[in-house]
């Protein structure tokens, strides 16, 4: 009996794995192309990151979320705002870096830590690139507004 319940714990814990690595579709194209992380690959010591998106609830969301293992060129847009906010996590080795119209914003660790950067701007089309070092996987959206 006592396999049995390791066994239903083991395959809970992979399907709980598959569904926080799983990555929706965006609203919108990318000049990369995102990666479905692979849930056949177990990987107990790194967990694919998990976006909760708490931060971003009531307000506009810019970009939806995207995930991916390597640099991606995420949809344009323009914040109706003075501000957007990108949320983003990255677990893995590395880092994962945030470039907007081409300049360099923000790097951080891939630590599976999430974050949220915001930047200010003015209401003109917007691009920003996600780009990775290292082995690791990632997700990102973007919200309009201040934290």
């Amino acid at each position: 009996m006592r396999s049995k319940g390791l066994l239903t714990a083991g395959a809970v814990l992979v399907a709980v794995t598959a569904a926080c690595t799983a990555s929706p579709e965006t609203d919108g194209g990318t000049s990369g192309t995102p990666t479905r992380s692979t849930t056949g690959t177990p990987r107990p010591s790194k967990p694919g990151p998990d976006l909760r998106l708490e931060q971003m609830q009531g307000k506009k969301i810019l970009v939806g979320e995207v995930s991916g293992s390597a640099a991606v060129k995420l949809p344009a847009f323009t914040p109706p705002q003075k501000s957007y906010t990108v949320h983003f996590v990255c677990s893995g080795t590395g880092e994962i870096s945030l470039e907007a119209n081409g300049t360099k914003w923000i790097s951080h660790p891939c630590d599976g830590v999430e974050n949220a950067a915001e930047r200010i701007t003015e209401k003109e089309p917007q691009v920003v690139f996600v780009k990775v070092s290292g082995k690791a996987v990632w997700k990102v959206a973007v919200a309009d507004g201040p934290l």
